[in-house]
């Protein structure tokens, strides 16, 4: 009974389903922004002045698709805005490390000083 000790990872398969997760991390976070080009280029080749006239003239005439049309664009903005990660700043707490005089055991001395250099002596 001789098993195999490899592990599936011991090799450069890792690498691979590393970065396979990562272009597929890629592609689902940026898959509006690969779409959109290829439909601008659909969209420009059909476009003739006929065709843009004629949209004229229907935008004209319903007001309440232009609204509807506009409000979607906005919400998406919106919600586009409201989902993007928020920036994480690091910030090093050594820098603002108080000065010695400060520290509690510095205010007790003095204070302590203080007091038994200011005591009467009878």
């Amino acid at each position: 009974m001789a098993t195999d000790s490899r592990h599936p990872f011991a090799t450069g398969d890792h690498l691979i389903l590393k970065y396979l997760k990562l272009w597929y991390d890629y592609v689902i976070n940026h898959l509006y922004i690969l779409c959109f080009p290829p439909l601008i280029a659909v969209t420009t080749t059909q476009l003739n002045l006929d065709y843009i006239s004629n949209l004229y003239t229907h935008l004209q005439s319903h007001h309440t698709a232009v609204m509807a049309i506009a409000c979607i664009v906005v919400i998406g903005l919106i919600i586009n805005r409201m989902t993007q990660p928020k920036p994480i700043y690091l910030i090093d707490y050594s820098c603002y490390r108080p000065p010695d005089l400060s520290t509690i055991q510095n205010i007790l001395e003095t204070s302590l000083n203080h007091h038994w250099s200011s005591s009467v002596i009878f």
